[in-house]
């Protein structure tokens, strides 16, 4: 399924959307998200008929955003908020699933595909999806609280101590769970944790990163950590170590 080009925004939140005939996958240059489209642009404005130039987002004459209706994009686009300030893009060739937009600063991430279906299923359903699996053990097991997320990294504040919860992990294991204090990547991704942490298995998960300190990533104001968390990276992400 195609949508012409004009009956979508050019804004989402700050992020400025262009299609582009161009490009045939979604991509963000800064605060520019580009969509995918095809087909040719006329030389005239659908709106008033006078000539335009190609490059033009509008037209000069009658102001209308998007005068070029041969230009469709090679997916459907869907609001998550009213306002598009976060949209869902589906391409139909390859079938892939994108979600852009404006969270504190622009994004877009490519998400599993299947993640289409929870979408259809409502916006609470949507992300809920992506919630990973140890934050929701976590809520189970401790109470649910206010969830804390910086971009796709969750993270859950324990009921105890550091150096309670390292104890009691290292009696569990019979050895140790060694402390560290540098600047580390969070699960490989641009998200770097500076402060006392220690990795450890988690309610099935592995190398969970478990400590106290600062959470830093591009595009992301740091989120200071002044007690115990465990951190989680979002699910249905389509490549984990290089989402947006």
């Amino acid at each position: 399924m195609t949508m012409d080009i004009t009956s979508l925004p050019t804004k989402a939140g700050s992020a400025t959307i262009e299609y582009d005939p161009m490009i045939s996958t979604p991509i963000r240059t800064g605060d520019v998200i580009h969509i995918p489209v095809k087909g040719t642009r006329k030389s005239k404005c659908v709106s008033c008929d006078r000539s335009i130039t190609s490059d033009w987002k509008f037209c000069p004459n009658c102001g209308i955003e998007n005068p070029f209706p041969e230009l469709e994009a090679r997916g459907t686009m869907r609001p998550v908020f009213d306002d598009w300030s976060q949209f869902v893009f589906y391409q139909t060739n390859p079938g892939s699933l994108w979600f852009g937009g404006t969270d504190e600063r622009p994004f877009l991430v490519r998400l599993d595909a299947n993640l289409s279906r929870d979408f259809d299923k409502g916006v609470d359903t949507f992300f809920d999806a992506m919630v990973p699996d140890l934050i929701k053990q976590l809520e189970a097991r401790f109470g649910e609280k206010p969830r804390r997320r910086q971009g796709d990294i969750f993270m859950y504040e324990l009921p105890y101590g550091f150096s309670e919860i390292r104890g009691l992990l290292s009696m569990t294991k019979r050895e140790p769970i060694p402390e560290q204090r540098k600047e580390t990547p969070v699960y490989g991704t641009r998200h770097t944790f500076s402060g006392r942490f220690f990795r450890c298995s988690l309610l099935g998960t592995q190398s969970t990163i478990i400590g106290q300190g600062k959470l830093i990533a591009p595009d992301h104001e740091p989120v200071a950590l002044r007690s115990t968390h465990a951190l989680a990276q979002a699910r249905g992400l389509f490549s984990p170590k290089i989402a947006d």
